[in-house]
């Protein structure tokens, strides 16, 4: 019989969240790399990316920084989107919407 395991959306989602917030600096690379569009060497050596990496927020894709998986993807993005709006800061978010990463 093959295992099984099930989380709640709300446990995993908290803890992706709560390791952003902790991580200032990894927060501001998530971001730049999600939402602005930002494409960085991935090199596995800098702290930052291997703390990234070992979250599983981080891959390698082709040399690039890239966020894991699609999963990962639209949940960050839907938090940084509704924590903007949230702020109501002056900038807007202009790099990738949630339609964006589902269709690719």
């Amino acid at each position: 019989m093959p295992w099984v395991f099930c989380l709640k959306k709300k446990h995993s989602s908290d803890d992706i969240f709560k390791n952003l917030e902790a991580y200032k600096d990894l927060y501001d690379l998530v971001y730049a790399v999600l939402i602005l569009g930002e494409q960085r060497n991935y090199i596995i050596d800098n702290t930052l990316i291997e703390l990234g990496a070992t979250f599983g927020f981080l891959k390698n894709n082709s040399g690039k920084e890239a966020i894991a998986n699609k999963i990962f993807e639209v949940g960050m993005a839907n938090y940084f989107i509704s924590k903007e709006t949230r702020n109501n800061l002056d900038k807007q978010i202009t790099g990738t919407l949630q339609y964006d990463i589902a269709k690719n």
